[in-house]
């Protein structure tokens, strides 16, 4: 049961990335996952996680950057309509 599970999420995040993929992402879930699906799904999965690392360091090079204006910042966040963006 767990590994469907796992297999359902992986299909799900692979919507959004590779829609061309997803007949035989739904042929893998019903167990016709062959040795070419595991490799593709390993690829998909490796991609995922070095995007989701390199948008962490962007994000914490962001952060470190606008420490210099933080002040100002709080400052602007007091006028009306103004506050800080965040995804």
């Amino acid at each position: 049961m767990a590994g469907s599970n796992i297999l359902r999420g992986s299909a799900e995040m692979s919507k959004a990335l590779l829609p061309d993929m997803i007949p035989e992402l739904q042929f893998a879930l019903q167990g016709g996952m062959n040795e070419r699906h595991r490799f593709l799904r390993r690829q998909l999965l490796d991609c995922l996680r070095f995007t989701e690392s390199e948008r962490s360091e962007i994000e914490q090079e962001i952060d470190r950057r606008m420490r210099a204006f933080r002040d100002e910042v709080t400052r602007r966040r007091t006028i009306p309509r103004v506050d800080q963006v965040t995804p």
